[in-house]
């Protein structure tokens, strides 16, 4: 590890420990107030505390966030390039790859949703005929008559 990287990490650590210390700092004084005097309220204090200790994890996220931003334009710019240096015959093919990937999933996609729907639907509204309609009032009154219910705790049987 460079000198550079080890100065970093102990910069953050020492930054890391200072905002919990100081959150911790404000709850307990909070409490102390609040304690001594028993109208005095340790909400502000406890709301600072929370920040000062979540300050870290927040901006972690934002470098976890800016870092993915850099990453992806670094590969879209990279993907460019590539595309750029193709032949009209080769990009043409590329696309045409592409919108049948893209086609292919969507496709997919749906036909999940309609089964998840159809099975959500089921789940509700009882068995389901192939087109997606419930089955009708009699039909339902004749098929329970086919099919008693089941005691509970024997539905896997």
């Amino acid at each position: 590890m460079s000198r550079q990287a080890v100065r970093t990490l102990l910069g953050a650590g020492i930054a890391v420990t200072a905002c919990v210390i100081v959150g911790v700092f404000l709850i307990t004084w909070g409490n102390y107030l609040a304690s001594r005097e028993g109208t005095y309220s340790n909400a502000p204090w406890s709301f600072w505390g929370v920040v000062f200790i979540l300050m870290p994890m927040w901006a972690g996220i934002g470098w976890v966030v800016t870092e993915v931003v850099k990453f992806s334009a670094q590969q879209h710019r990279r993907y460019r390039e590539w595309k750029a240096s193709l032949t009209p015959q080769q990009r043409a093919a590329v696309d045409l790859a592409e919108a049948a990937a893209m086609t292919a999933a969507a496709i997919a996609m749906q036909e999940r949703h309609k089964r998840t729907d159809a099975r959500l639907t089921s789940s509700v509204m009882g068995r389901t005929m192939p087109d997606g309609h419930t089955l009708r009032p009699s039909q339902r009154i004749a098929y329970y008559r086919q099919h008693p219910p089941r005691e509970p705790g024997t539905a896997g049987q």
